[in-house]
């Protein structure tokens, strides 16, 4: 997939410390950007955390969604209440994929899409991260669509 998309991948599995990266594939135009195994991503800023809290039960993202809200991390959250974050999993839930732009790193995006087993309980997540102009909805809705099947 990494080559026919030559964008970078990153899966991640929920742990006990939230979305946990456990595997990256670099595409051969890397991004600027450290995702190593074993990092712990947030929830509320990145495509990966929202995507977990989408499709999780509620009671396994709900603490650690709180502790973002009332954290000062400087990170650029995609919401500041939890209304906002109910609507936006609403959204997620629909498309069947997480978006962010720029949260982590300016210029860089990702798009998000949650793993279901047989009984649509999620496993993983596998996100693809690139250059906000080639990793959008818009330029990118191919690759989006492709990826959702």
């Amino acid at each position: 997939m990494r080559d026919r998309l030559d964008e970078t991948l990153v899966l991640s599995v929920w742990g006990a410390q939230g979305p946990t990266i456990v595997h990256v594939e670099e595409s051969s135009q890397p991004i600027i950007m450290t995702m190593r195994i074993g990092a712990v991503l947030p929830i509320l800023a990145t495509a990966t955390g929202l995507a977990f809290a989408s499709f999780l039960p509620r009671h396994f993202a709900e603490p650690f969604i709180r502790a973002e809200l009332n954290a000062e991390r400087g990170l650029n959250l995609f919401a500041r209440d939890l209304a906002a974050i109910d609507r936006l999993i609403k959204r997620v839930r629909e498309q069947g994929y997480a978006y962010n732009e720029g949260h982590l790193m300016p210029g860089v995006s990702a798009v998000a899409f949650p793993l279901l087993d047989r009984t649509a309980t999620l496993v993983a997540v596998l996100a693809v991260m690139g250059p906000q102009e080639r990793v959008n909805p818009r330029n990118g809705a191919e690759m989006i669509a492709c990826l959702k099947k």
